[in-house]
């Protein structure tokens, strides 16, 4: 009989057993159980929790089960489980082994209590800051599920989950200073924008205006990555009256 056993978890009567379908002593098949991932989102290079739940019906007397979880590693960075509200209630713990794009876990306790239906797990989730905008789907498989003697019990294919990865908000222009505000020209002035957040990578670009002709701004000027603010010129032509002139930033 082949079976897969847990990492030193105990019954009083001898160790606690996950026997892979062809080793069933029977399969119950008055009960059943199902298992389901929740969805989530989360921006690129964030972090979010998502539910495993659990359906025990047809007086199910579940005390054991194992899965796979296997999500997109382009996506998403790594992948935690801990115990949910009906594993502690019924004194069992997650143990989960990972790789890249995939997590195997079990769920088992030192006592023959019986899993109820509801938060089986839940997943910590950490996206990876290069994940692609869009959704990654969280797959589940190999689930099984025994009571406390070992034999198992029926179950439906398990659901997927998704999780919807968003793209980070560019931060915005929070103050444009320049001085001096009152020249002779023809003349310079140095300005400076400063941006509500520091710039990502590659730096962030901010389109630079002016409503007058004689005041001449760069289209453009970048913030660099990692920075707050950056600096550049305007140029006050020779006039030969006094005028204002107000200077856009955007980004």
């Amino acid at each position: 009989m082949k079976r897969l056993v847990s990492n030193s978890e105990t019954f009083r009567a001898g160790l606690l057993a996950v026997f892979v379908a062809a080793g069933f002593p029977s399969l119950l098949t008055a009960q059943t159980a199902s298992l389901s991932v929740g969805t989530g989102s989360a921006l690129s290079g964030g972090t979010t929790a998502i539910g495993v739940s659990f359906v025990a019906a047809g007086g199910a007397q579940a005390s054991a089960l194992q899965f796979q979880l296997d999500y997109p590693a382009t996506s998403i960075a790594a992948v935690t489980a801990d115990a949910g509200s009906v594993a502690v209630a019924a004194g069992k713990s997650v143990r989960c082994s990972s790789q890249p794009g995939r997590m195997n876990c079990v769920v088992v306790g030192p006592n023959q209590n019986i899993l109820g239906s509801g938060l089986l797990a839940t997943l910590a989730i950490t996206v990876a800051p290069s994940a692609p905008v869009g959704t990654a789907t969280l797959a589940l498989s190999g689930f099984l599920v025994t009571d406390n003697a070992g034999r198992g019990i029926a179950t439906t294919a398990p659901t997927a989950g998704t999780l919807v990865v968003t793209a980070p908000a560019l931060p915005q222009v929070s103050a444009l200073n320049c001085s001096p505000l009152s020249v002779l020209g023809p003349a310079n002035v140095a300005c400076t924008v400063s941006l509500t957040a520091t710039a990502g990578t590659g730096g962030q670009l901010v389109a630079l205006s002016s409503n007058n002709a004689n005041v001449g701004v760069p289209a453009w000027v970048t913030v660099p990555a990692g920075q707050l603010a950056a600096g550049f010129g305007v140029t006050v032509g020779a006039v030969n009256d006094a005028q204002t002139a107000v200077v856009t930033a955007s980004a």
